[in-house]
């Protein structure tokens, strides 16, 4: 039983990044694969019993800081040591005790949850954005991007046990999702309480709105975590298709269909994609305003070709995350759609200027510079990619695609220096 738990806290906190996978975004080089992006905070906050001073937020800010450079220069020891995992068990199970037996061999079945999600934070590309409040407490809001996936993460921050000092990530509220880990924990461990305790179960529904499908919420998450191996996107559509309607029109397994969906897109018109779109539109029509929308928003907007759409959902997702500088960029890949090849190097030329460490901004040119035929503008990416990022183009000069930029003087000189 205790490795079920386990099973449990681990995949919630494996956060499943929805996909703003661009089905038909040119590219270059098929090696580079598709370069994506995708609202509305937390919440409001609580009364406080004393406001947060300007030391712990000046702290806090650069608490945020500090989980970005673990990231860059891979830092395992300070990353798995960033969540309080006992917290979040606490806050998960409420008002529910449990024998220290049982809360032994949970521990024992997650194992070494803080390596598990050191992991996972360095599997990705983390940007720390802003300063955020949450739920009263200091918080920062976190940009984590890995494969074709974009999230926005406000970590809640408390004083870690026993230090007046030393902060640690005690929730997270998941923009892609709508929801903090601990409510969806909650949600997702309290059918496998109910086996050892029925009277669990009626009292968590005496006290939430969560809907009748509790029994489910395993299989959601399953799903959510399946969305990031699109190998396993059919077999993710098997357990969508077993379930009852009341459990598809719940809002989690909405989300968790349109993420798996998202990965068998693989052409706008294919056979996927009809059904990709509507349920997204039967999300929106379910879930109008729903903070999540936002990052499903500006996927659906290009693939249905409405690149102004897009091009406000993005607008409306840089206000409510005050990150224009990041979401200003991506709209370069709408101007590669759009075949406007010199805002899409403007764009590029901007971002590269503010964040050089950060391989998307010469991606961006390498693809405004091939897609214009400007051979000095692609050899400058290539460049760029080659040295600073140790990327290795050299199946370039074979593909037919390239010829021409390899026939230039341009990529003649290029190969020469290669």
């Amino acid at each position: 039983m205790y490795q079920r738990f386990a099973g449990c806290l681990l995949a919630a906190l494996c956060f499943a990044l929805v996909s703003c996978k661009e089905s038909g975004t040119p590219s270059a080089d098929p090696t580079l694969g598709d370069n994506s992006s995708s609202g509305d905070a937390a919440g409001s906050n609580p009364a406080q019993a004393k406001p947060i001073s300007k030391e712990d937020k000046a702290s806090a800010i650069e608490f945020g800081k500090r989980i970005e450079a673990a990231v860059r220069s891979g830092d395992e020891a300070f990353l798995s040591k960033l969540f309080d995992f006992e917290g979040m068990i606490t806050e998960s199970l409420g008002d529910h005790s449990l024998d220290d037996e049982f809360m032994r061999g949970f521990r024992k079945g997650m194992g070494d949850p803080g390596s598990q999600a050191a992991q996972n934070l360095l599997q990705a590309k983390v940007d720390f954005v802003s300063y955020r409040e949450v739920r009263g407490h200091p918080g920062v809001l976190m940009r984590l991007r890995i494969n074709d996936g974009l999230e926005y993460l406000e970590y809640e921050l408390k004083r870690r046990p026993g230090s007046n000092s030393d902060w640690v990530v005690a929730d997270a509220f998941t923009h892609s999702i709508g929801t903090f880990i601990s409510d969806l924990l909650k949600s997702t461990m309290t059918p496998m309480l109910a086996e050892l305790d029925q009277s669990i179960l009626e009292k968590f529904l005496k006290r939430n709105s969560t809907g009748p499908n509790l029994e489910h919420m395993p299989q959601v998450l399953a799903m959510f975590g399946m969305a990031r191996d699109p190998s396993q996107a059919e077999a993710a559509l098997a357990i969508w298709n077993g379930f009852p309607a009341s459990v598809q029109e719940e809002r989690l397994a909405r989300m968790a269909h349109i993420s798996n969906l998202g990965n068998l897109l693989e052409e706008i018109d294919g056979p996927h994609g009809k059904s990709y779109f509507k349920a997204i539109d039967d999300f929106e029509r379910a879930f109008p305003g729903d903070p999540a929308f936002a990052l499903m928003s500006i996927d659906a907007n290009i693939g249905r070709g409405d690149f102004a759409g897009a091009r406000q959902a993005i607008a409306n997702l840089a206000s409510a995350m005050g990150d224009d500088e990041f979401l200003s960029f991506y709209e370069g890949w709408i101007d590669l759609f759009e075949e406007k090849y010199d805002d899409a190097e403007r764009r590029a030329r901007t971002y590269l200027a503010a964040v050089p460490a950060d391989d998307e901004g010469a991606n961006l040119l390498l693809e405004a510079g091939f897609g214009a035929g400007n051979h000095a503008v692609t050899a400058e990416a290539l460049t760029l990619l080659e040295g600073q990022h140790e990327m290795d183009f050299s199946g370039v000069l074979e593909i037919p695609e390239w010829a021409e930029f390899v026939q230039s003087e341009a990529g003649k000189a290029w190969a020469a220096e290669r």
